[in-house]
């Protein structure tokens, strides 16, 4: 249950940071329409570099090295 609320809360702060950086008035439909298309790339840009780092995790080597006698 925590973690659905934290991911809600960081879908809702990037909301956040989306609308105030690009100083967005929600009100009117051009705007909401701008706000949902960035909001969207910005979706698909944590995605994407989830399943990077995702990616590059499962290529590392966890194991330690044996020793060598």
């Amino acid at each position: 249950m925590k973690i659905l609320i934290f991911f809600f809360m960081f879908l809702l702060v990037g909301a956040f940071f989306i609308e105030g950086k690009e100083k967005l008035a929600l009100q009117e439909k051009k705007q909401r329409e701008k706000f949902f298309g960035l909001y969207l790339e910005w979706l698909s840009s944590v995605f994407d570099n989830t399943r990077t780092i995702t990616g590059q995790v499962f290529h590392l080597d966890w194991l330690p090295q044996e020793e060598r006698k």
